[in-house]
């Protein structure tokens, strides 16, 4: 199973460390519901399952479904039970695909894991700081050995775009299996800029963001780290409309 876990820029707490760091475009925590117009409840829910097997791996499962926004509490419910099954569809945190305006759900089913969201020193940050669960990134930098084997790193950066579209993110308590866990609602609106005007035909949007998750340094304790979880998605316009058929021309009549 591929998986993306940033240990190297794993740190322990006191959280005031990310107080001053600014994520790229509008915070996550942002309500834009209020507003109405092109931000609506969306009738699409997208789950990512996060676990981990018991020898260290992270398991990552993706699992979606059209839903009824009134019962999005029982559709996760139901979308968290199928990804808990080993059947479930496996996945990477570099496969995450919106073609539609989607609640996105993340589920942290790991006894004691929990989101910062945001630092207990301060409630109520300004927008954009980074106190947020997801926060977002300008660009990410990662070596590459190429070929496999042969101790020649490669350098490759990639730019992302900015967050105009994932917003009223709350933090969540849900049911899976006979435990509670933690997880984070947000809207994906599938919105281009700051007046929420939709996403253009065929167009698409690339995010990098770090999920950011406070891990206990042993089980039962006090202390925690903060480790960042850096998965990238993107969003996708909707496609051209069909081409339409020729009309239907007869055949000419045959002459003798």
């Amino acid at each position: 199973m591929e998986f993306s876990l940033d240990l190297s820029r794993a740190f322990k707490v006191p959280l005031p460390v990310l107080s001053g760091s600014v994520g790229h475009g509008a915070s996550i925590r942002t309500d834009k519901l209020s507003l109405g117009g092109t931000y609506q409840l969306p009738a699409h829910l997208y789950v990512l399952y996060i676990s981990m097997a018991p020898e260290g791996k992270l398991i990552v499962r993706h699992v979606q479904d059209d839903i009824t926004p009134s019962d999005i509490d029982a559709a996760e419910d139901r979308l968290i039970a199928a990804a808990m099954q080993a059947t479930a569809p496996a996945g990477t945190l570099d496969s995450i695909k919106f073609t539609e305006p989607s609640y996105f759900t993340i589920v942290l089913d790991v006894a004691d894991w929990d989101f910062y969201y945001p630092a207990p020193s301060n409630p109520t940050p300004d927008a954009g700081l980074m106190h947020d669960p997801i926060a977002f990134l300008e660009k990410k930098t990662i070596l590459i050995e190429l070929p496999v084997g042969s101790d020649n790193w490669v350098k490759i950066e990639r730019a992302f775009s900015k967050n105009y579209t994932f917003f009223n993110a709350q933090p969540l308590e849900k049911q899976v299996g006979a435990t509670r866990r933690k997880a984070v609602r947000c809207i994906n609106f599938l919105t281009k800029n700051d007046n929420g005007d939709p996403l253009d035909m065929c167009a698409t949007q690339d995010f990098g963001f770090n999920i950011l998750v406070q891990v206990p340094l042993v089980q039962g304790g006090v202390d925690k780290v903060t480790l960042l979880i850096d998965p990238s998605s993107q969003n996708q316009g909707p496609p051209p409309p069909p081409t339409p058929a020729p009309p239907f021309v007869p055949p000419s009549p045959v002459v003798a």
